[in-house]
């Protein structure tokens, strides 16, 4: 009885907190649940979530007016917002300046709720309630995932779009938990039922991360577990808790072991040899290595890796294409050299933070403890970062801002800083601090919200032009252009609809078909100077000067040439360009040189579904044209395995939402 009554008094402690702090804490889980919606696909999950944010941190500078606000200028504060800043300019030089201003607000969301977090006093003394609601969330997504797993026989992600991003997430919250178990006093009245549960959700979380099969995942979890070890047990007052940990950490990989039919052991063993382990990955480091090199040292601009890859992607490479599966190397192609050094200078601030926070002997043996389940936790995901993209997971990055914002307050008193009194009441009158704080929120939530609404224009346009229905498709892309003029899917779309209609219309008046030539033509070059890596904007103007030879003039064949070269450039990969191309080469007389254009995809890798057969019949067809019969051969083998296992395989689209 003793023990269920002090449970309920703890759970009870949940609710019987201030409205303004409940409210606070529900927007930031709301946040969360929202990101993880979101997993680089869904945009206006991505949307929702920064307009919450960006909600909570307006309040939180309204609330503040008024009052003095200590600001600890130390390393760690410094190196976030510098990173942010840069994250920020650097969306200035992009050469695709709306996807990387739509970065910059995913990836900043690790800076943006570390400083929600600085200038939320009450959010910090509810930590404990905060943490219990955050490892609910862990264990729903545990739940969701271990039901993937018995049920649908998939891996257990949860709404994760790749396993080891599920990983890395519950990882975090299995050092924090595991920190938190082993904080209790000897002289503390154990709670029965308490301890069962916390033991139980450990157990339950490492499970799923076993079942992911993560190696990477894994391994970084363990070298967490034996930093949390090894740093708390001198600070540990109940010393079973250790061994208590340590069974729920090795049963629940032996459960997984087992649920896995030993494939979770097996994977792990191929780390023996290194480089068959990641033969995948650093194939893809080399190339995206040499791409750093090559780029400017500013870098390319946030989120446009996967546009820039294609001509770097080695020919045997099969991942989808939009992550370097390094967050260190990516965010220097993206960000350039600075952002690298500023991330890392964020690593080593952490690091510097609890090092000397641990060995400040004023710090309490319950606090250390807690601090190390922190410094553990975000150790966890950084190391992870080395071999995925967790930098680019909302989910974690909220998550880890919390717990950085948790780890500098905790280590507040014991960090060297310069301490800096802001009087907001004396440095701005009500009224000018209001218009500064409107304009804070108005300006990216209109932004927010304009970029949403032209989605669901283009979102419009493109299912109309499913349906042939040109004239609304128009209408609604044209809507879209002027909501989020600086994105090229809308002005792509209509240049692609205009040379369509020309195709379709050969019988329109001279007048007529000028105009709309002209127009094409005006729309495509436009998206050409928004994006010059997509590919399709340059099949279209090369088919546009092809189906319009009169209106293009004399040099038509010479302009649709170059379009399809410069499409195959930006993307080798782009089996349509090529099938367009040839098609233009052998309607000249060209045939050893379409046989040549159609010979040098081959050697690429493609999705195995029917979409790609036209282009291998076409290789194949042209290559017994000119007497290649091997490489017929060979394309007609795989166009054998294509039909036989398509009946198998249903064709899942990777395409990004922006």
């Amino acid at each position: 009885m003793m023990d269920s009554e002090r449970l309920k008094n703890r759970v009870s402690c949940l609710f019987v907190l201030p409205a303004q702090t409940g409210i606070q804490i529900i927007f930031i889980l709301l946040a969360l649940i929202g990101s993880l919606f979101f997993q680089g696909v869904n945009l206006y999950a991505l949307l929702a979530t920064q307009i919450i944010l960006v909600g909570v941190l307006a309040w939180r500078l309204m609330r503040v007016y008024g009052a003095k606000i200590t600001l600890r200028i130390d390393l760690l504060s410094v190196a976030l917002l510098i990173f942010w800043l840069w994250l920020a300019v650097s969306v200035l030089w992009s050469q695709v300046p709306y996807i990387s201003g739509l970065t910059f607000w995913w990836v900043g969301v690790l800076p943006l709720v570390f400083f929600i977090y600085l200038l939320s006093p009450d959010l910090n003394a509810s930590w404990s309630q905060l943490m219990v609601l955050l490892v609910i969330i862990g264990v729903a997504l545990a739940l969701a995932g271990l039901y993937q797993f018995l049920f649908f026989n998939d891996f257990p992600r949860g709404p994760f779009i790749y396993r080891n991003l599920q990983a890395a997430f519950l990882n975090m919250l299995i050092l924090v938990l595991s920190a938190r178990f082993l904080m209790r006093k000897s002289d503390e009245q154990p709670s029965q039922y308490g301890s069962a549960l916390m033991l139980a959700g450990i157990f339950l979380l490492i499970l799923i991360v076993g079942l992911c099969k993560s190696r990477g995942g894994q391994l970084c979890l363990a070298v967490g577990m034996l930093c949390l070890f090894f740093l708390a047990r001198s600070h540990i007052q109940r010393r079973l808790d250790l061994f208590k940990i340590a069974a729920a950490f090795f049963g629940a990989l032996a459960v997984a072991q087992i649920g896995t039919a030993g494939e979770m052991g097996q994977r792990l063993l191929t780390l023996q040899e290194p480089y068959s382990a990641g033969k995948e990955r650093f194939l893809i480091w080399g190339a995206s290595w040499k791409m750093l090199l090559e780029g400017p040292w500013y870098g390319r601009g946030l989120g446009t890796y996967w546009l820039a890859w294609p001509p770097y992607r080695p020919a045997g490479e099969n991942s989808d294409g939009f992550f370097v599966h390094n967050d260190y190397l990516q965010i220097a192609i993206e960000g350039g050299w600075p952002a690298l050094l500023f991330l890392m200078a964020i690593l080593g601030a952490v690091a510097f933070l609890f090092i000397k926070s641990y060995r400040n002997v004023s710090l309490k043996g319950q606090n250390k403890i807690e601090a190390t389940g922190l410094f553990t936790a975000l150790l966890t995901v950084f190391l992870h970062n080395i071999l995925d993209f967790n930098l680019y997971s909302m989910p974690a990055m909220i998550l880890a801002g919390l717990l950085l914002g948790r780890l500098h307050v905790l280590c507040f008193e014991t960090s060297s800083s310069a301490i800096l009194v802001v009087p907001l009441g004396r440095w701005f009158r009500p009224r000018v601090y209001n218009i500064c704080l409107i304009l804070l929120v108005l300006l990216p939530v209109a932004y927010f919200i304009s970029v949403g609404i032209a989605y669901f224009h283009y979102q419009k346009g493109k299912a109309f032009i499913k349906t042939a229905q040109f004239k609304e498709a128009s209408n609604a892309l044209y809507t879209a252009e002027l909501l989020w003029p600086d994105c090229d899917m809308p002005l792509y779309l209509q240049g692609s609809i205009y040379q369509v209609t020309l195709l379709a219309s050969p019988h329109l008046d001279a007048k007529t078909r000028r105009q709309l030539f002209a127009d094409a033509e005006e729309k495509l070059r436009q998206a050409w100077r928004l994006n010059p890596w997509r590919p399709g904007i340059f099949v279209v103007l090369a088919r546009l000067y092809q189906q319009n030879k009169d209106l293009a003039g004399g040099d038509w064949y010479a302009k649709a040439s170059g379009h399809y070269r410069r499409a195959l450039t930006v993307d080798p990969r782009s089996y349509g360009a090529r099938i367009t191309y040839a098609g233009m080469l052998l309607d000249a007389g060209e045939v050893r040189l379409a046989a040549e254009i159609l010979r040098a995809g081959i050697e690429h890798w493609y999705p195995e579904d029917n979409r790609i057969l036209p282009y291998y019949q076409l290789t194949s067809a042209v290559c017994k044209q000119v007497g290649d019969s091997a490489t017929a051969k060979n394309v007609d083998k795989m166009i054998a395995a294509i039909i036989a296992t398509s009946k198998k395989k249903l064709a899942v689209s990777s395409e990004r939402a922006f």
